[in-house]
């Protein structure tokens, strides 16, 4: 229920827009129509053979997406339907009166175009080295949903291999995001905005929590809220933020901030942390996001370990070198989760690095080599979530979808006119008139021409409406029009009256008459 397309978010299937039940307009709620129109195709069929091969390459598609696209290319692939009629929000088809390119052959032409942005900025690359090169030391990556799969797996590489581009080396497709296992919600609070979020919560938290839910399958990813405070307090903030925060304190206060040497007995740890490292590595090649903080988490697990059992706060009483020498194996952990969560986390591992004094780390650093050194003062890295602060951020998203409502409801009405009288009322002739005929204006974007009867005659009336009404709409409509209004000569011709209206630019809508008028009829 509810689906936006003809692509099933349950289930990833695809339908046409025919097959859906029940199908209605999202904004008025009107059921489709059925009509003729002439439109442009691509023969996807010529490319059958490409496209099967192409997406038959190992690790090209995750096996679910290898699936769905294979059992597209078996049923036999359709001609690609690539154009619309106007009003339509993408770029007119050249030498076409009212066609428009479907914005799905245009949109993909993006990503092209991002990578000439970047080469003309940095002026270090020209796009031609990404997208017209077959060079073996480049690769090309797509993220996306999969309610966009087979846009990038079919139609955008055959545009690409058609036109002599390279096609991209992997596309990685993620499920849709979830809050609290129910689809987003306005009415609940959960239609959450990313700016909404950033003004209650630190981004960091959220990037922390979806790296312990992505994989490299095409599951959904709740946002769970209880679950996102619990795990965000349990595991960035006491696991891994508590370990530097008392480590370092501890050398900042009882130890002038100095660091010792590593140890020979902690040698196997040192074993079993480089296993953990590899292990990350690995799961970050593999896109496993999960996989990888669940490492970095085993070495913050086994460094908060060794601070319990060896109790430095002990050993400092009567060996102040050897607790020095067992916080600089912790200091070395702390410095390689920090490597290994940068990724993820950014702008929190820079505040490690600069406490550490280690400078940018990069995946070399991910190794035990700080020793003898000076770290920093230890910084606030990152608090505690209340759980209160949801709340009031759901509260806040609820609050936000009404005043928007409310905004946009008082602020785009015009004032109030002064006031008339009924004979006032009366100079104007309003009566209903059934729309005859209505084309396209050559030379104008915004006007109609229709002929509309209005009883006693037949008029010609040049309308504003084509941003939201193709021509062959209109006809058969009984609308409201002003039959005394001043003839109005234009470059096209003259109009000789007006057909009612509301709405502004892109969103207008006739006044008509649900049930049966005559023509002629007046409006009072």
């Amino acid at each position: 229920s509810d689906q936006y397309g003809d692509v099933c978010e349950v289930c990833g299937a695809t339908y046409r827009p025919t097959e859906i039940k029940d199908a209605r307009c999202a904004i008025c709620g009107a059921s489709p129509e059925m009509r003729s129109s002439r439109h442009f195709f691509l023969k996807l069929v010529d490319f059958a053979d490409f496209l099967d091969a192409w997406t038959a390459k190992p690790g090209r598609l995750q096996p679910e997406i290898r699936g769905f696209v294979s059992n597209w290319i078996r049923q036999g692939l359709q001609d690609w339907d690539i154009s619309r009629d106007g009003p339509y929000f993408g770029f007119k088809i050249p030498g076409e009166q009212d066609k428009y390119f479907y914005v799905w052959l245009d949109a993909p032409t993006g990503y092209i175009a991002a990578t000439e942005h970047y080469c003309t900025t940095s002026g270090s690359c020209s796009v031609d080295d990404y997208w017209l090169s077959q060079s073996e030391d480049l690769e090309i990556h797509h993220f996306i949903g999969k309610d966009i799969a087979y846009f990038h797996t079919l139609f955008w590489p055959a545009m690409l291999t058609a036109s002599g581009y390279r096609t991209p080396d992997f596309i990685h497709v993620h499920g849709f995001l979830t809050v609290d296992s129910r689809k987003m919600s306005k009415s609940r609070g959960t239609f959450i905005t990313a700016g909404l979020f950033g003004d209650h919560v630190s981004p960091w938290y959220l990037r922390y929590y979806y790296a312990t839910k992505l994989s490299n399958s095409i599951d959904d990813l709740d946002l769970s809220l209880e679950e996102f405070v619990n795990r965000t307090n349990s595991e960035l903030v006491n696991n891994v933020t508590n370990l530097a925060s008392r480590t370092i304190g501890f050398l900042n206060k009882r130890l002038d901030s100095k660091l010792g040497k590593l140890r020979p007995d902690t040698d196997a740890l040192v074993a079993e942390v480089n296993q953990c490292i590899q292990r990350a590595k690995d799961a970050y090649h593999a896109l496993r996001f999960s996989q990888a903080t669940r490492e970095i988490l085993a070495i913050s697990d086994l460094a908060n370990n060794f601070v319990q059992q060896r109790g430095p706060w002990d050993t400092i009483k009567t060996d102040p070198e050897r607790a020095r020498d067992d916080l600089t194996f912790v200091v070395n952990c702390i410095k390689i989760i920090s490597v290994l969560l940068k990724p993820i986390l950014p702008s929190y591992c820079e505040k490690v690095e600069t406490i550490l004094r280690v400078g940018d780390l990069t995946w070399d650093n991910a190794r035990f080599d700080m020793q003898h050194a000076e770290v920093g003062r230890f910084e606030k890295l990152a608090e505690r979530l209340d759980p209160k602060v949801m709340e009031k951020l759901v509260e806040a998203a609820r609050e936000g979808l009404s005043s928007s409502q409310e905004s946009v409801a008082v602020e785009s009405l015009p004032d109030l006119k002064e006031e008339v009288t009924i004979e006032d009322f009366g100079k104007m002739d309003l009566r209903a008139g059934k729309v005859l005929t209505a084309e396209t204006v050559e030379g104008s974007d915004k006007l109609l021409k229709l002929s509309v009867d209005i009883g006693l005659e037949i008029r010609t009336i040049f309308a504003g409406i084509k941003s939201s009404y193709r021509p062959d709409a209109l006809i058969g409509k009984t609308v409201a029009v002003i039959c005394n209004l001043k003839p109005r000569k234009m470059r096209f011709g003259t109009s000789n009256g007006m057909v009612l209206a509301s709405g502004d630019e892109g969103h207008i809508v006739v006044c008509e008459f649900s049930g049966e008028v005559n023509p002629g009829t007046p409006i009072r």
